[in-house]
């Protein structure tokens, strides 16, 4: 069986120094999208998502929660895997996301792993 399609909703406000090293640890997964959610980044925040190539949405209203819904409106995935912009998650987090929804049909929920830049 293959693995799901994951969607991983980033939500970001002024990330510019965080964003990239977030982005360089979203690999690791065959059948993936990346969705960074800017909520009114006055920094590099969005050029930044650009230069990698990820799916950006633009959410007004302030606060994590309200970026983080406005990625899961636009989330294509079976699953939907939120983090931060200021985590750096190991190489192999998407692949065994996946794997563990593969090999437990009845999972619902899954959280694991993950450092702060900071």
């Amino acid at each position: 069986m293959s693995q799901p399609y994951l969607s991983v909703v980033i939500p970001a406000y002024n990330e510019a120094l965080t964003l990239p090293l977030c982005l360089q640890s979203q690999v690791g997964c065959p059948n993936y999208e990346i969705i960074v959610v800017d909520n009114n980044s006055t920094d590099d925040t969005v050029k930044i998502a650009r230069e990698y190539g990820v799916k950006i949405v633009s959410e007004k209203s302030p606060g994590v929660c309200a970026a983080r819904d406005a990625g899961f409106k636009v989330a294509r995935g079976e699953i939907v895997v939120s983090t931060d912009s200021d985590c750096i998650h190991p190489v192999d987090w998407l692949a065994g996301i996946g794997q563990a929804f593969t090999d437990q049909p009845d999972l619902s929920l899954l959280s694991g792993n993950y450092r702060f830049q900071n």
